[in-house]
Parts: C-alpha cells; structure tokens; sequence
C-alpha cells in the first residue's frame, strides 16, 4: 500500500506579504505597542509606518500589505490613546498635574 502526500499547508510566512515590508514592521511595531511602557513610543511609529504602507499599496496593488498597514493604524492609534489616559491618570493620581 502505497502512502499519499499530504497536500502543501500554508502558513503564516507563506501568505505574508513579504513584498511590501514596510507593511509587515508596521505590524510587527503595532503588536510591540501593546506593551505598557512602549506603546507611547511604538504606537505613533506603527502609525506611520502603516501610513506609508498604504500609500505603496494603493501606489502598486501587487505589492500587497493593505491588512497589515490597516491592522498597524488602527493598533498604533488605540494603543497610543490608551497608554497616554493611563499615563495622565498615574500622573494625576500622583499629584503631579492638575
């Protein structure tokens, strides 16, 4: 009895869009922002980074990216949002402001 191949299962790295890699920092930036500390940093990066990926895929869809460069504006907004409230609330709370 002769064994039958397992067809080709594609993963992450097989269906990212490597030809656009301003779009995969981007992605990688705004998951990085959603720790703590370096989210007011990392968030407005991914922000634009996400920005400038969007332009080269509108610029040449066959470069892909365009859910990467969404996911990274979206992440980079919210988490840099959140973690500046978090910061004037520590800062308030402390008594340094206001």
């Amino acid at each position: 009895m002769q064994k039958t191949p397992l067809p080709p299962i594609k993963t992450f790295g097989d269906t990212a869009c490597w030809q656009n890699p301003i779009g995969m920092l981007a992605y990688r930036l705004s998951l990085g922002a959603l720790v703590p500390p370096l989210g007011i940093i990392l968030g407005p990066c991914a922000f634009v980074c996400g920005i400038v990926a969007l332009r080269r895929y509108r610029a040449n869809r066959k470069v892909g990216g365009f859910g990467q460069s969404r996911v990274a504006m979206t992440l980079g907004v919210a988490t840099f949002l959140s973690h500046l409230v978090g910061v004037l609330c520590i800062a308030y709370g402390q008594g340094w402001i206001g």
